[in-house]
């Protein structure tokens, strides 16, 4: 272990908000769909009017120093030019790490046709990273940790497209485009960098009547070296005012959403978060708010394109050229004759409008051909695959385009088609590539493959997954485990972080954390090594005391070898007065 004080305010970068090579450093937000210029500033002026918005996230509610983010964002068009301006600021916190912001964007526009507009955005900002609140003993000999207080301050550049064609929209952006090192007490690292991250989403609103309509979309996030993650998202409005949905996002959490539009120009929307990990068992969730402001744009019910004060049927989407309304304009200028005659056609019990054999009086759809057993309207998609009922050769059984519409096999049913099932008549698992492997855990990764063959685990090696919140549980334990000189008794101000601790292994039986203890050179070998045994020994009894079964824990003692800092310093043996502490499977 490197020296814990002179680079805590690296540890917390890393643990708390992610400034490593695989994590997520920009705050997430459930609704995407309504925070979207955060990550893309090519959304810019892309409303045609003001747009601002407020957003306050807290996350993973119940667990000490949780993350929060206030997010606070306007753009807009720039008069009748196709140019795009906009500018957010934020304010990130987790734990003792605290990151603040700005940016400002420009999008330039271009309109492809009619219904079809895309748009190319820049932005630069700054942001200064900063430790708070931290502990006057702690950072009292540690010039890091006095630095860290100031904090560093980065520029950040971002780049992103963004189309838009009628109710289909899509964009790519690349946050932090340039990788910014961050540097400090001459640290420089590659692990401690902003590092480049990707968005791709995409999404399309569909009319299903006058009054409702849903929207799918998905948002794919990637950062180097870290597996691909992506939210799948639907939301169902009514009438442009109300919608509810929900959100998956793979390996993390489960969303709800919600949100109301007052007065055409205000919106009011709210996510809820249940994490699928681990995560859940000692979080209560997380909330996102948001608050929007439209000024100065035209007000469209029907959102047919037509403004209501010009619009004649503000309520139903119509064509221009009949000013909105929906009737065909031509139908006023027919001969009225033939207009009686097809009114007394209508009139007449035997008429069939449609010419598809099924009586008007019958017909569900009497102005569009049907067939006679679905009551004069044309078939749907009754197995919801996608695939049409009058082309779908299995209509009722969910299917595959490439296999018209019915479903591939799976002899073995082991939920592995056929065409990739190495062993498709006998049941396997998809680490076996359709064929049974030997799998003691029963986690689905052969033991061959299992870095933790005896305790199932999800982590892509077999493994318990071990969340960043785990994680900063077990690394404030490990940064207030100092000893005084020749002491081997717990310093009261870390019986907190103990106390998480001892909570975090009781509702984790699988976990179990490795203890060792250590002392600084002053002494003889022989005392130093008891006196190291007696320290890990203090943390061992605490821990059962509040609960952690024994067999949870192990423990080693080296007296004074391994050293942390060499400096003959009272400040390099007191690094070296401690208990060190690391999570550990079968």
């Amino acid at each position: 272990m490197k020296n814990i004080y002179k680079n805590s305010l690296l540890a917390l970068l890393l643990t708390c908000v992610g400034f490593g090579a695989q994590a997520q450093q920009y705050p997430l937000f459930s609704h995407y769909t309504v925070n979207d210029f955060a990550f893309n500033p090519a959304i810019a002026g892309t409303a045609d009017a003001i747009d601002l918005r407020a957003t306050y996230r807290t996350q993973w509610v119940g667990l000490t120093e949780h993350p929060e983010t206030g997010y606070l964002s306007g753009h807009g068009r720039l008069g009748k030019l196709p140019i795009g301006l906009g500018g957010f600021v934020y304010n990130d916190t987790a734990g003792k790490l605290q990151r603040t912001g700005g940016t400002a964007a420009v999008t330039f526009m271009q309109q492809l046709n009619e219904k079809t507009r895309v748009s190319v955005g820049l932005s630069a900002g700054f942001q200064r990273i900063r430790l708070s609140n931290l502990d006057p003993d702690t950072q009292a000999n540690d010039p890091t940790l006095l630095n860290g207080e100031d904090g560093i301050g980065t520029p950040e550049y971002s780049a992103g497209i963004y189309l838009q064609s009628g109710g289909f929209y899509a964009g790519f952006s690349v946050p932090q485009i340039f990788k910014t090192r961050i540097e400090f007490n001459g640290n420089n690292s590659a692990n401690n960098e902003l590092t480049r991250h990707y968005y791709a989403m995409a999404g399309y609103k569909i009319p299903l009547s006058e009054t409702f309509a849903v929207e799918p979309s998905v948002l794919f996030k990637k950062v180097s070296a870290a597996p691909l993650q992506y939210d799948v998202t639907a939301r169902v409005f009514y009438k442009n005012l109300l919608w509810v949905g929900g959100t998956y996002r793979s390996n993390a959490a489960m969303a709800a959403l919600a949100g109301i539009r007052l007065k055409n120009n205000l919106m009011l929307a709210y996510a809820y978060d249940l994490p699928t990990t681990d995560l859940k068992t000692v979080s209560n969730g997380t909330h996102e708010i948001t608050l929007g402001l439209t000024i100065g744009k035209r007000i469209d019910s029907d959102e047919d394109g037509i403004p209501d004060n010009l619009d004649k049927c503000p309520d139903k989407p119509g064509p221009k050229e009949n000013d909105g309304c929906p009737d065909d304009p031509i139908a006023a200028e027919e001969d009225p004759e033939e207009e009686e005659e097809e009114i007394a056609d209508l009139n007449d019990p035997l008429a069939d409008s449609d010419q598809d054999g099924v009586l008007n009086k019958d017909d569900l759809c009497p102005d569009v051909v049907g067939l006679i057993k679905n009551d004069g309207c044309p078939l749907g998609d009754r197995d919801k695959d996608g695939i049409r009922d009058d082309i779908d050769k299995c209509p009722d059984v969910f299917g595959l385009a490439n296999n018209t519409g019915c479903p591939i096999d799976d002899r073995d049913r082991d939920g592995i088609v056929d065409n990739v099932d190495e062993c498709p008549d006998i049941p396997g698992t998809f680490a076996g590539r359709g064929c049974p492997k030997e799998d003691t855990d029963g986690d689905g990764i052969a033991d061959s493959s299992d870095l933790c063959p005896e305790t199932p685990g999800y982590d892509g090696q077999g493994c318990p997954k071990i969340s960043d919140a785990q994680r900063e549980i077990l690394n404030l334990a490990i940064r207030n485990l100092y000893f005084d000189y020749d002491k081997d008794e717990i310093r009261p101000g870390a019986y907190q972080y103990l106390d998480g601790l001892a909570e975090l292994l009781i509702k984790h039986p699988q976990f179990n954390v490795n203890l060792k203890g250590y002392a600084d050179e002053r002494g003889s070998r022989a005392y130093n090594l008891d006196l190291s045994k007696r320290r890990v020994e203090s943390a061992f009894f605490y821990l059962t005391n509040r609960g952690v079964p024994k067999d949870q824990l192990a423990l080693e003692y080296y007296g004074e070898t391994l050293p942390d800092d060499m400096r003959p310093t009272e400040a390099g043996f007191q690094l070296n007065r401690r208990v060190e502490m690391s999570f550990f499977f079968d």
